[in-house]
C-alpha cells in the first residue's frame, strides 16, 4: 500500500467511524472541503467543540505526518507544537517538513533562520537557501520577495564575509515573478 492509498484508507475509516457528520462538521467553517488529511485534521482540531473529533483530528494529523512523512501534515503538526511553546519539537518537525520540499515550511524555516527565532539560530545563508528553494520549487510568493530582498542588497556577515552575493537582476526577476503570481 503506497502513502496515498494509506491516507485515503484513513479518511475512509474516519468516515466509517464517525459518519458523514464528522466530515461535514469539520468543513462547515471553511469555504473548501477538507479533502486532504491535514485539512481534515486541522479543521477537526480547530473547528469543533467535540473533544472526540479533536482527538481524532490530532490522530489523523500525527499519522499522516509521522507515519507517512506527509509534508503539509508535518508543517501543521509543527505549528501546533509552536503554539504550545514546544520550540524544540517545532524545529524538528519543521525541518522534516522542509526536507519534503513543502514550500510553506521552507519559507517559515527561512524566516526563523533570518530572524533567529523559534529554536533556530540566526543563519542568513540558511535563510536564503530556504527562501530560494521555496521560491524555485512551487513558486512561493513570499519566499520570492524575501530571497529577492536579500539578493537586491546582498548580505555580508558581521565578520565581513559575503553570505549572499548582490544580484539585482535575479532580485528583479524574483520580484517580477512574485508580482505575476500575486
Amino acid at each position: 500500500v503506497d502513502d496515498d492509498d494509506a491516507l485515503h484508507l484513513l479518511l475512509s475509516n474516519t468516515f466509517n467511524r464517525y459518519g458523514p457528520e464528522f466530515l461535514t462538521s469539520t468543513s462547515t467553517k471553511n469555504s473548501e472541503s477538507p479533502s486532504t488529511p491535514e485539512r481534515l485534521a486541522v479543521s477537526s482540531i480547530t473547528s469543533n467543540n467535540n473533544n472526540q473529533y479533536q482527538q481524532h483530528g490530532y490522530e489523523i494529523l500525527r499519522l499522516a505526518a509521522l507515519d507517512h512523512n506527509h509534508g503539509p501534515a508535518l508543517h501543521h503538526l509543527a505549528l501546533l507544537h509552536l503554539q504550545n511553546d514546544n520550540t524544540e519539537e517545532f524545529r524538528h518537525l519543521l525541518s522534516k517538513s522542509a526536507a519534503t520540499g513543502h514550500p510553506d515550511s521552507l519559507f517559515l524555516r527561512g524566516h526563523c533562520h533570518h530572524s533567529g527565532t523559534d529554536g533556530h539560530a540566526q543563519d542568513l545563508r540558511a535563510a536564503f537557501d530556504d527562501f530560494s528553494a521555496a521560491a524555485d520549487g512551487d513558486g512561493h510568493v513570499d519566499a520570492m520577495v524575501s530571497a529577492g530582498a536579500m539578493l537586491h542588497r546582498g548580505v555580508v556577515s558581521d565578520d565581513g564575509i559575503v553570505v549572499v552575493v548582490r544580484d539585482q537582476q535575479r532580485a528583479f526577476d524574483l520580484y517580477q515573478r512574485a508580482g505575476e503570481l500575486g
